[in-house]
């Protein structure tokens, strides 16, 4: 498993040449439990933004994402302005909540598997304080969460992963 947080920062390597074809700046996702790729601050190639479809990745990890060759990387314009406006995660930021409104936190990161694009599981904050004391709460997301426009709500409490 991924974390949103350590992808994002990596560079992009092309395993046909070994050469770097530009920067991961976000991760791409859709507004449920799925990664589409990665924005691209790819320089030399769009202008600045490229966008990195995840059926074309290789392989990845917190060191490096590898795509086949640099042909992997959208270039039209279009597209690169829509992942551009759309790029961040939109649950970064917003309240999870269970199915009988207890407040779990808030999310500052996610887990995903780089394979399949499937995102597995987030990362909580209850504030700076409790998560010094208490450490943050991790908590799977499965086909019985529901994501709403301000809340992800978890069924039963969440699952808790650690």
């Amino acid at each position: 498993m991924e974390r949103f947080s350590e992808v994002s920062g990596t560079p992009v390597i092309c395993a046909d040449t070994g050469e770097k074809a530009g920067v991961v700046e976000s991760v791409v996702c859709n507004e449920r439990d799925m990664v589409l790729g990665f924005l691209v601050n790819a320089g030399k190639i769009t202008g600045k933004y490229a966008f990195l479809p995840i059926e074309d990745v290789a392989g990845g990890g917190e060191s490096a994402v590898t795509v086949i060759d640099r042909n992997c990387i959208v270039r039209k314009r279009k597209d690169v302005r829509a992942h551009r406006k759309n790029g961040n995660w939109i649950w970064l930021d917003k309240k999870v909540r269970t199915d009988e409104g207890h407040l779990l936190g808030v999310v500052k990161d996610g887990f995903f598997d780089i394979d399949s694009g499937k995102i597995s599981g987030i990362e909580l904050s209850l504030g700076v304080i409790e998560d010094l004391r208490d450490g943050r709460r991790r908590l799977a997301i499965d086909e019985d969460t529901e994501f709403g426009q301000e809340f992800i709500v978890l069924k039963n409490g969440g699952k808790h992963d650690g």
